[in-house]
């Protein structure tokens, strides 16, 4: 799996996509009605994997490895998530799929099914909305699967190919915000240069999602002197000196 699930979704990164998957999200269906439902593992596996690939293609041996990889319970809510974001054919998503692994696909589907509030969505670019549906399947699986393990149903451990990727990068992206909010606090009550500085090189350590995050977290004007750059693939704060005289 690629590292900056930027690069993979730049060529639709626009208001086009992101409005088709919000819409998505709007309109879907408290309750499956009206569509075949399977009986057996194998069965549910199969649907699932037949109506991704008509947006996309799964790897090859893929249905093998899902049904291997989760429990009949977990694969259930795959399909049911996936019959209740699909209430008709949409050929945009070939565009939005194609990227995925096939693991991620599925995580994505169970993301649009049952992601709870959708009021940051809105806030969001694709790649973010994307990668938040993604680990928002992610998450859910695990859920579902470590209760049942807790209660002696399940005996093994939940290893989903990409789920850690996922979670560090999350961890990684709220402990900027935690941080970024220490230092803040620090400067107001200083109100030093040398912690203004301490700041400013912090930020300068930030990757674009987690900078995207601080942004929509505490305010462009929470950044107060220091200036975004945008070089390229990388983004930088730099202190102006000039922006700390009165």
């Amino acid at each position: 799996m690629e590292d900056n699930i930027y690069l993979r979704f730049e060529d639709i990164d626009n208001i086009d996509y992101k409005s088709s998957i919000i819409s998505l999200l709007e309109r879907r269906h408290e309750r499956v009605r009206g569509v075949y439902i399977p009986n057996k593992k194998h069965e549910f596996v199969r649907e699932i994997v037949n109506i991704i690939n008509r947006y996309a293609g799964c790897e090859r041996d893929f249905e093998r490895k899902l049904y291997n990889m989760i429990n009949k319970d977990e694969i259930k809510t795959i399909y049911f998530a996936i019959r209740r974001s699909l209430t008709e054919h949409r050929p945009e998503l070939s565009d939005v799929l194609e990227p995925l692994s096939g693991v991620e696909k599925v995580m994505f589907f169970v993301g649009l099914g049952y992601r709870k509030s959708l009021d940051d969505m809105y806030e969001k670019d694709v790649p973010e909305i994307i990668n938040d549906l993604i680990k928002t399947g992610y998450d859910l699986i695990h859920k579902r699967h470590q209760i049942k393990k807790h209660t002696h149903k399940y005996r093994r451990p939940l290893k989903l190919p990409g789920s850690q990727k996922y979670t560090k990068e999350n961890r990684e992206i709220h402990r900027a915000g935690y941080d970024f909010k220490k230092l803040l606090d620090i400067e107001k009550e200083s109100g030093s240069e040398d912690d203004q500085e301490r700041t400013a090189i912090f930020l300068d350590s930030l990757n674009p999602k987690q900078l995207k995050y601080l942004e929509r977290k505490f305010g462009r004007e929470a950044i107060g002197g220091y200036a975004l750059v945008w070089r390229e693939d990388e983004s930088i704060f730099n202190f102006r000196e000039e922006d700390l005289s009165d």
